[in-house]
């Protein structure tokens, strides 16, 4: 099948509101065609969806393009690829990859408080340190200057004399 604007435009506008079953069944309908589910998901990989948009219908809330998971908000990068979006806001307002031994930690331990204030750079080494200290814990409030201290103190020790 050949698939148009106007199939993608109406796919679009109701994606985000009704199950894909219904929408493939709507969109059968409204087409006068056949689909099989399994073209149906096919197509849909390959659409670029509108941003900020809600899937009502899903048990857990998930932006477009975006996915939960371990808490955290995970971006489609590519095929398959996810990347989480933290790392992905502290490389932009900072204008640098991160090394393959960094990564981006919750100054408040809230997840979600994806504020660039409360996102900071650490090394795993560094990490490990903070965990071994037993500043990160789950349900806790860590304090920005508790894992300050903490930062200070590793690379205090690790630093040649």
């Amino acid at each position: 099948m050949k698939w148009t604007d106007i199939h993608d435009r109406f796919i679009a506008k109701r994606y985000w509101k009704i199950s894909r079953l219904d929408l493939l069944n709507e969109f059968n309908n409204k087409f006068d065609l056949n689909i099989t589910i399994k073209e149906f998901n096919l197509h849909l990989k390959d659409m670029v969806l509108p941003k900020n948009s809600i899937r009502k219908f899903e048990h857990r809330q998930k932006e477009v393009g975006e996915r939960w998971k371990d808490g955290v908000i995970h971006i489609k990068m590519g095929k398959g690829r996810l990347k989480v979006k933290h790392t992905i806001l502290y490389e932009q307002h900072h204008g640098e990859k991160l090394k393959p031994d960094e990564l981006i930690i919750f100054m408040d331990g809230n997840k979600k408080n994806l504020n660039i204030e409360n996102l900071i750079k650490i090394t795993r080494r560094q990490l490990m340190s903070i965990i071994g200290r037993k500043l990160i814990r789950k349900g806790d409030d860590i304090s920005k200057s508790e894992k300050l201290i903490a930062i200070i103190e590793m690379h205090d020790k690790l630093a040649p004399n």
